[in-house]
């Protein structure tokens, strides 16, 4: 049986945090160790803390202005420390303010940024990225291969995965940082850029269907879900490879796959996908509505959509589309 996970929570709010720090530990079956830096020296806490084994993940405010110590006022100057001596342990911030008051700098140096209130919503995050680290740790990749079997990938999508993994990830597997460089490419771009995994709606627009109907076929794609380090159950992503693979099991007849995925079981006329733009059938494609941060994505036709000047095009990714503007 494995070692529960342990967690260090470092922040300057005890009559908050601490009573959450708790919860969390209950609900997830966790070990958290509460640092209360309120009115204490927090250089001398973190000289004590790296003294120490490291644990499987760090919680961490961004703001502390109740220590004692002028040296270090933000989170994210305190993870540069942490890095110093534990390289690959996971960081992820705890916040009250506006997520818009950290720059881009200052959250690149966390593996997740998130507000207090919304701390459960994150509960599988940050399982997630503990597990993963520490399977990262016990497995340590010695080549291409061993990295390639943490993703869990099917075996038709190994060679292009091979060709696509970054140098600084392949060429560099005694580097002291790998497990953080992992993270950072498999949570940032194999996840997130559609491609390799889809999610909810690139599945189900794969298929021909709406994304409120995927779960009347979930099951049937089950050995599609990706299982791979750093899977989320919040944020779940199928194997495109596979999906295909399934579907070309199910349905027999010739077509496409948002023909073929409409011939499954369970799906009615009420369940096809509509384009967003012109409700027209067979939407192609998933593209931005605008270019405004946030901006929502809808299965659309590829002729009411263009490039997304935002982004490049990447071997064996999706190009990112956006809706054309009305003329």
């Amino acid at each position: 049986m494995s070692k529960k996970l342990k967690i260090i929570w470092i922040d300057d709010n005890p009559e908050l945090r601490k009573p959450e720090s708790k919860n969390m530990a209950k609900r997830l079956g966790i070990i958290i160790d509460f640092k209360d830096v309120r009115n204490n020296d927090l250089n001398l806490c973190l000289i004590n803390l790296l003294s120490k084994a490291q644990p499987d993940l760090i919680l961490i405010d961004h703001k502390f202005d109740d220590s004692t110590t002028g040296i270090f006022r933000t989170g994210s100057t305190i993870a540069a420390l942490i890095r110093d001596t534990w390289p690959n342990c996971p960081i992820i911030c705890v916040t009250g303010i506006n997520l818009d008051e950290i720059d881009s700098q200052k959250r690149s140096l966390y593996e997740e940024v998130i507000q207090f209130h919304n701390i459960s919503r994150y509960d599988n995050t940050i399982i997630s990225i503990a597990k993963s680290y520490r399977k990262i740790s016990e497995s340590k990749p010695k080549n291409v291969n061993d990295l390639l079997a943490l993703l869990k990938a099917p075996n038709i999508e190994m060679l292009k995965l091979e060709t696509i993994l970054p140098s600084y990830l392949k060429d560099n597997f005694d580097d002291k940082g790998l497990s953080t460089n992992l993270s950072s490419w498999v949570r940032n771009m194999l996840m997130e850029r559609p491609g390799f995994l889809y999610d909810k709606l690139w599945a189900s627009t794969l298929l021909g269907i709406k994304i409120d109907s995927f779960h009347k076929v979930e099951e049937t794609f089950k050995a599609a879900r990706y299982k791979g380090i750093f899977s989320d159950d919040s944020k779940p992503r199928w194997w495109k490879a596979s999906l295909l693979e399934i579907l070309s099991k199910k349905v027999i007849e010739p077509g496409l796959s948002f023909e073929k995925g409409r011939l499954l079981n369970s799906i009615k006329k009420r369940d096809y996908s509509t384009c967003y733009v012109d409700n027209s059938d067979y939407p192609e494609t998933v593209a931005f509505e605008d270019q405004t941060p946030g901006s929502k994505q809808y299965p659309m036709k590829l002729r009411n959509t263009m490039s997304h000047p935002a982004f490049s095009d990447m071997l064996f990714f999706e190009e990112i589309r956006l809706m054309k503007p009305k003329e």
